[in-house]
């Protein structure tokens, strides 16, 4: 049996773009553009693993296809991408949960819960490791197409079959996904209602009460819901404002009440809902009578098509004091 050494050249530097050269220009360029950063270990633990799997890629195209030998070889290098899924995904670091990742930048930190492809990827490389073992347990000592080989029961085939289905259902969900993420349309009205009570003491700002009130409407016209969706908001000082000593810089001045829904459906043009925002007491003097640049930090966590996010980001903006404006 010939060893296909012309296969195994051009395969092995095709595995050596997919399996170095693509994710280590990812990882420059996220950590360049200050999106992602990785740890040293992880990223000496992809070329480790990017190395095995061009040398296992080289090895299976050693002999050629439809011989026990290059189904064995299959075998091998499927239960090795498993292994390399499992490791991308996170599955080998100690108190990190499978499939979550971490993006910080500046003013976003998003925390991905991709548990759901994470197993659907591992699932469908094992079915096709079984679909190979089982191969190669048929081939041993024919070839594919043989008197021999055809006489004998091919079970290989069932997950050939289930392999091919399970890529078609993982091709199809990341597709729908990916398109459903594109359908969704947040929009917050530029105008919010605005509340504010003296209760009785006007020359007395220490006993006020001042809240914000923001409508905002969402459109889901993709085939997955967003669920179990909380908003929470935060306002904070920065070290700019003209009277420090009234809005001591990054304090925490207002917040709002949690806002939860169960659902926001798919296929729907627009849904609503209100986030109320109020002030502290103590520190709406400072807020009558002095400019600020304030700083909203906005909280949302939500499940999309099998996907946990938790992103936390924040918004700066320019304070007027309130004696200038309609209050």
């Amino acid at each position: 049996m010939s060893v296909q050494k012309r296969e195994m050249r051009i395969y092995g530097i095709l595995r050596a773009v997919i399996y170095l050269i693509i994710p280590i220009s990812a990882i420059f360029i996220l950590d360049l553009l200050n999106l992602m950063s990785f740890s040293l270990g992880f990223i000496i633990g992809i070329l480790i693993f990017g190395v095995i799997g061009v040398i296992m890629t080289v090895l299976k195209h050693m002999y050629p296809t439809g011989t026990a030998k290059n189904s064995a070889l299959h075998f091998l290098a499927s239960i090795y991408k498993a292994i390399y899924i499992f490791y991308v995904f996170g599955g080998f670091t100690s108190g990190v949960e499978l499939g979550y990742y971490q993006i910080e930048t500046q003013f976003i930190i998003v925390i991905l819960g991709l548990k759901l492809l994470a197993w659907l990827l591992l699932s469908f490389y094992l079915i096709n490791s079984l679909k190979y073992l089982l191969e190669a347990i048929e081939l041993r000592g024919t070839r594919k197409g043989s008197v021999v080989h055809q006489k004998r029961t091919k079970v290989s085939i069932v997950f050939k079959v289930f392999s091919i289905l399970a890529m078609v259902a993982l091709a199809i969900y990341l597709g729908t996904l990916i398109w459903s993420g594109t359908q969704i349309m947040p929009n917050i009205s530029d105008f919010p209602l605005t509340s504010y009570d003296n209760n009785g003491t006007p020359s007395d700002y220490s006993d006020d009460d001042y809240n914000i009130t923001f409508a905002f409407s969402l459109s889901n016209n993709g085939i997955y819901a967003l669920r179990d969706v909380f908003i929470y908001l935060e306002v904070w000082t920065t070290d700019k404002s003209t009277d420090p000593l009234a809005l001591p810089p990054y304090q925490k001045i207002g917040e709002s009440f949690p806002y939860y829904s169960s659902s926001f459906s798919s296929l729907v043009d627009k849904s609503q809902g209100f986030i109320m925002l109020f002030i502290y007491p103590p520190y709406l003097p400072g807020l009558v009578e002095n400019y600020a640049l304030l700083e909203y930090r906005v909280i949302l966590r939500t499940y999309f098509g099998g996907i946990y996010i938790n992103a936390a980001f924040s918004v700066e903006s320019p304070w007027l004091p309130l004696n200038i404006t309609a209050l």
